[in-house]
């Protein structure tokens, strides 16, 4: 079984997740691929994404650890049971990117009211992106996807029946050819603001001003079962308790560095690692700040800190990600040094560093 989903990183974390339907206990093998999207700019999300599956109360079941090839990650035999959740996460090294050096937008839509040859590529990829089952079509539920990822409200039963008679369907789903056309009559609505609607729903999918999904990106799911199982999709926003869960869990997996007084764990697989701290109370007021020795065959994201700060303070869970990274050659290592930071007694806006 083979199942598509999506992924935006900015403004909002959001991407589509699974639950597992199946009668008893099985065991399975999940392979996280990206998605050809010719809009993902090269190079783009590689080695930044990874799947995890976990229970009902929270527990981590697996997660994908091993390359099997470029942009192609397995999990390794589980077992799963009735209810267990599939959800992507990225360790955010891709959000490092310079602006723009203009600020001219790629036209969307032409003098005569046609959409632009860019355009229509750019919806046949974001339809694709949205073809969960992969037949082809984007039925009710994965239109609804669209729709509430673009930042528009959900899909209702008579919004649905306006599509079906609008515009060309098969077998009670929007062809491709349907779906470019609707985004086609909207640009052509005299009451509405089409083009500033367009660019919010761009936005939300991801895209900069040249429709390049420097935010947003496809990938496949395939399915190995001892049994026959079914992944039912939703879409989920990524918040906090989802982030502070799988910190929790990759923590106690990781690891620990004694060196450190916070003594931080790391864990690592072979194509990304997560430097994760638990915030004691005893530490809960420090500063520190993480000094890079080296960094070879690493991309590497500092989430929270400000010239590689970590306040404890400023955290909003238990689990501190301290830094993710991302490899760009199998014999890469992380090597660092944390050193806590205190303010001088002589200027409270001097920070002189001991070793934590």
């Amino acid at each position: 079984m083979k199942v598509r989903g999506c992924m935006t990183i900015h403004p909002k974390v959001q991407c589509i997740s699974y639950t597992f339907e199946v009668e008893h206990p099985t065991l399975c093998e999940l392979i996280l691929c990206l998605a050809e999207n010719s809009d993902v700019p090269s190079e783009r999300f590689n080695n930044d994404l990874f799947l995890v599956v976990y229970n009902r109360d929270n527990k981590l079941i697996g997660l994908t650890q091993h390359v099997l090839e470029n942009r192609k990650y397995r999990t390794g035999v589980m077992t799963i049971n009735p209810g267990d959740e599939v959800m992507i996460f990225g360790m955010g090294t891709t959000m490092n990117r310079k602006r723009s050096t203009t600020e001219m937008r790629a036209t969307l839509i032409e003098e005569n009211n046609k959409l632009s040859k860019r355009f229509k590529y750019t919806l046949m990829n974001i339809f694709d992106s949205f073809d969960v089952d992969l037949d082809g079509l984007l039925n009710k539920q994965e239109m609804n996807f669209y729709t509430v990822a673009s930042g528009d409200s959900e899909l209702t039963d008579q919004d649905w029946e306006v599509y079906l008679n609008s515009f060309e369907n098969r077998d009670g789903g929007l062809t491709m050819k349907g779906f470019i056309k609707s985004h086609e009559v909207e640009a052509n609505d005299p009451e509405g603001n089409a083009v500033a609607d367009l660019w919010h729903s761009l936005h939300c999918l991801g895209y900069d001003t040249q429709l390049s999904s420097v935010y947003g990106c496809s990938y496949d799911i395939e399915c190995h079962t001892s049994r026959p199982v079914r992944m039912n999709p939703r879409l989920q926003y990524v918040v906090k308790e989802h982030r502070a869960f799988i910190l929790e869990n990759l923590y106690y997996l990781g690891e620990e560095d004694d060196r450190f007084e916070i003594r931080p764990r790391l864990f690592k697989t072979e194509y990304f690692g997560l430097l994760i701290a638990r915030r004691e109370e005893k530490y809960a007021k420090e500063t520190y700040r993480i000094q890079l020795s080296s960094r070879e065959h690493l991309k590497i994201n500092f989430p929270h800190q400000v010239d590689h700060i970590i306040r404890f303070a400023d955290s909003d869970s238990e689990w501190v990600l301290i830094a993710s990274y991302t490899v760009t050659d199998m014999d890469a290592q992380l090597e660092y040094n944390l050193e806590k930071v205190q303010k001088s007694a002589s200027n409270s806006t001097s920070p002189s560093l001991l070793r934590a």
